[in-house]
């Protein structure tokens, strides 16, 4: 598959399934792909949700200092274009780093966390 368009409509859903299959490679580079189609074509919409993958992958690959700069990204992207989405790669990196509780408040969105801190 190389029309972008298609990359960027099945990635998320190719990768979930090389992840529940246990192929750490494919599901590696189905993730990296989309994130690459996505910055590459400057879908900025798609990009939050091309990197939440990403930080999955890090996470479980006990990579937590470059999933940690990706949740980074995913705000700034964020931020910039006002999308959200449930943060389930930022979810899964604080509860790998321990912090359960940031974990839960992170259900509710960046924004609303932001605001009651």
């Amino acid at each position: 598959m190389s029309d972008p368009e298609q990359i960027l409509r099945w990635s998320w859903l190719v990768s979930a399934l090389a992840a529940e299959m246990r192929d750490d490679e494919s599901w590696t580079e189905l993730a990296a792909r989309h994130v690459r189609t996505a910055r590459t074509v400057g879908a900025l919409a798609e990009l939050p949700l091309a990197l939440n993958s990403r930080v999955v992958v890090h996470t479980c690959a006990g990579e937590l200092a470059e999933a940690a700069l990706l949740v980074a990204e995913i705000t700034r992207v964020q931020e910039a274009v006002g999308g959200s989405f449930a943060p389930f790669g930022t979810m899964s990196l604080v509860a790998w780093q321990g912090r359960a509780g940031e974990a839960a408040a992170d259900q509710d969105g960046p924004g609303e966390r932001r605001a009651t801190r």
